[in-house]
């Protein structure tokens, strides 16, 4: 999962000052403040990431390892997680990209662990709570939709918490939670088949054998 940049979060420079760091969290805060900005999801997911951001930034112990880890990530070129906070349309771009770049992909070759740590990496708990707390069902089916084709070369074992998750994220949506269980289902009988088609073949082939030597007799 990508490291988030906290200092831009706040809007500030790299390496701001304790004071300059409190300054600008007072600041946003009375922008964003939920008592400010009742029943508007957006403002509190700002909130969120605001409060995320000031924890670790303000905490002389949590801001050091962050600058480690800051460092180790900008040497390897690595870019930091989108800014902004958590919202329906955010998730689903990162699910839309996710399922444009695992349709390109050798699925005999790819890291199907991999794959399944980057799905749940959008569907944690946190997420879905905020999600949740949008009520945008039409986004929700998609992010569910792009999610679904993503998870497709996953091994049938790893696909239960994806599947979950999905079901959270559907709620009451009945056509939703029809599409999930339609890939649960699909998802089952390739295992099934793949498990048990070996074994037929050898037995079908055994009695084949079998009654080519009694029509032989």
């Amino acid at each position: 999962m990508a490291l988030k940049d906290y200092y831009t979060i706040l809007d500030l420079p790299p390496g701001a000052d304790r004071h300059e760091v409190k300054r600008a969290y007072r600041q946003l805060v009375m922008q964003y403040h939920p008592d400010r900005n009742q029943g508007n999801p957006y403002a509190a997911a700002h909130f969120r990431e605001i409060r995320e951001a000031y924890d670790v930034l303000s905490d002389p112990l949590k801001r050091e390892n962050y600058h480690q880890q800051r460092g180790y990530w900008k040497s390897t070129g690595k870019a930091f997680a989108e800014t902004g906070p958590l919202t329906p349309q955010r998730v689903l771009l990162q699910a839309r990209k996710l399922k444009e770049r695992v349709a390109v992909m050798d699925i005999f070759r790819m890291d199907h662990t991999a794959l399944h740590r980057q799905i749940m990496g959008l569907l944690t708990d946190d997420a879905l709570r905020q999600l949740d707390a949008f009520h945008d069902l039409r986004s929700n089916e998609e992010i569910i939709v792009y999610l679904l084709d993503a998870a497709a070369p996953i091994p049938f074992h790893l696909t239960g918490t994806v599947i979950q998750a999905l079901n959270k994220l559907a709620g009451s949506d009945t056509s939703v939670l029809e599409k999930i269980s339609v890939f649960r289902q699909q998802k089952q009988r390739d295992h099934y088949l793949n498990t048990y088609k070996t074994p037929v073949l050898v037995l079908v082939a055994l009695i084949l054998c079998y009654l080519m030597y009694r029509l032989n007799r």
